[in-house]
């Protein structure tokens, strides 16, 4: 709490798609980001953050619940979060905030999963036909019947967007190359980054008051670092030099960026040595990029007043893979690469560099926001009265003891991923066990992998960062036997804590309305 008594701000920005190994804060060696690492000089870095799950939607289903997958069970596109659960956006306007939100992600921002409940305002840049802040507080005739205009088409696109995402034929149809670049330019696919930080940053400035005023609680989803890669063209001469200078670099990444089947499935083969790094070096690109443009945020909370009251959270969702393991994307998995994640955390008055070392979930962003908001407990899905402070990254951060060491990481698979397998790289699913669960526990340096149907594997991850050779069990059984507890009650945990009641499915390309919605738009005859 900031030593004035008022409750902070709070601005919670996720890193969409964001490796926590490709920053300099992290021991990146390339220069990809000195903004976020001068920011983490004045905050505390979690050396070792990882995420609730592998993908977005069951990620930000989790920072906003405090619950893990297995519990809340938003785990598809077309699930939608149970009511029963009361989002971190809810508590928060309880307490006084205005909860704004700032999204490029059309999983979080246009699919109806119910993710955005409690937010007062949301503002979406991906879709065919974004809407920011400006809609709210431009003035003129004109500008008002555009914005009036703007509202209507978003009415008519929302479903069809939501079709698109749940009919497995409408889906696999827009993954045909020719149409891919297309719908991410027509549909904005990632988004606008550039256009939300200048949105968020205005807002601050106009709305972000370190002396009056009702506290603020903005959400903010950045997703520069997501396929397709498209950085500007400076930012692809200075980390791509297997694109810039050679064809054969260019022409497997302008071809990749065109296959969105392959953005989130495995490779039928592996990558040769040159695909894997031009596919690395243009990440780096849109890493170097999107470090640029937070620049203006990261400056706007920056003034004294902002500094002394607000609290900065900035978090990887997930990570991506890139060819290790044989995997691509975001959808199977548990490795490093994928659910260990960037995790800054800067309290109100913060100035100096804290590192924690030891693992924790960003599942527990829930609780310390809660925490930062003054709220010392809440009552959870059981009907159980959490003490926040149990839970909550903030003692952590200020020098104490960790009271919640567990760490779990849940990797359900995608159906929309496994259907796309199925028609067309059938032979890997059971290969690289793509249809089980996989999960991950950690305890210290060591890091358990459990997957459904197959023997756990352990590792050392100081030993062996790449987990590329697990441990023999039988010199570790000790250990072993007690990981395998830990997550074995975990899970009986989450069992007993589940709502009976699904949250749900959201209306798909099925529904009545919706087909006739595309039928009046020419998508259907």
């Amino acid at each position: 709490m900031p030593s004035n008594g008022r409750k902070p701000n709070i601005v919670f920005v996720v890193l969409d798609t964001h490796r926590w190994d490709r920053l300099g804060c992290y021991g990146y060696s390339r220069d990809t980001s000195p903004n976020l690492d001068a920011f983490a000089e004045q905050a505390t870095l979690f050396e070792n953050a990882i995420a609730p799950a592998q993908w977005t939607i069951p990620s930000h289903a989790s920072m906003f619940t405090g619950e893990p997958p297995s519990v809340h069970r938003a785990l598809q596109s077309d699930d939608v979060l149970n009511s029963q659960f009361k989002t971190l956006a809810e508590h928060l306007r309880e307490q006084g905030y205005r909860t704004v939100g700032f999204c490029n992600n059309p999983l979080v921002g246009i699919l109806d999963n119910d993710l955005r409940r409690g937010f007062d305002a949301f503002y979406n840049y991906g879709g065919a036909f974004p809407a920011g802040p400006e809609d709210a507080l431009a003035d003129g005739f004109l500008t008002g019947m555009w914005h009036l205009a703007g509202r209507s088409l978003r009415k008519i696109a929302q479903p069809i967007q939501n079709a698109f995402a749940r009919s497995d034929t409408l889906f696999q149809g827009a993954l045909d190359p020719f149409w891919v670049p297309i719908w991410t330019w027509v549909a904005n696919f990632k988004g606008n980054t550039p256009r939300s930080i200048k949105d968020v940053t205005r807002y601050i400035e106009r709305r972000v008051n370190g002396r009056r005023g009702g506290p603020q609680f903005l959400f903010v989803n950045l997703m520069e670092t997501h396929l397709p890669y498209t950085p500007p063209r400076s930012y692809v001469e200075t980390f791509a030099p297997t694109y810039v200078e050679g064809e054969e670099g260019r022409d497997f990444v302008q071809d990749f960026n065109r296959r969105a089947a392959d953005w989130f499935t495995p490779p039928v083969e592996p990558f040769s040595e040159l695909e894997k790094q031009a596919l690395g070096e243009m990440y780096d690109a849109e890493v170097a990029y999107q470090d640029h443009l937070l620049a203006q945020l990261l400056e706007a909370v920056d003034g004294s007043e902002k500094r002394d009251n607000t609290m900065v959270v900035l978090v990887g969702d997930h990570g991506e893979m890139l060819g290790e393991h044989r995997l691509m994307g975001h959808a199977f998995g548990v490795y490093e690469e994928l659910i260990h994640v960037p995790l800054l955390i800067r309290l109100p008055g913060q100035s100096r560099r804290k590192r924690i070392v030891q693992p924790v979930s960003a599942t527990r962003l829930f609780q310390t926001t809660l925490d930062a908001a003054g709220v010392k407990t809440y009552e959870d899905i059981s009907g159980e009265q959490v003490a926040v402070e149990e839970t909550s990254l903030r003692a952590l951060s200020e020098g104490g003891d960790d009271q919640d060491a567990s760490v779990v990481s849940e990797a359900y698979a995608p159906t929309f991923a496994v259907q796309v397998m199925e028609r067309r790289k059938q032979a890997l699913i059971d290969e690289l066990q793509c249809r089980v669960t996989h999960r991950a526990a950690y305890e210290g340096e060591h890091k358990l992998i459990s997957v459904e149907g197959a023997q756990e594997r352990l590792f050392c991850l100081t030993a062996d960062p790449l987990e590329l050779n697990h441990l023999d069990g039988a010199d570790d059984t000790v250990l072993l036997d007690r990981m395998r507890e830990e997550l074995r009650s975990f899970l009986e945990k989450a069992r007993v804590r589940t709502p009976a009641v699904e949250g749900g499915r959201a209306a798909n390309a099925d529904n009545a309305a919706v087909q006739q919605r595309l039928r009046d738009l020419g998508y259907l005859e």
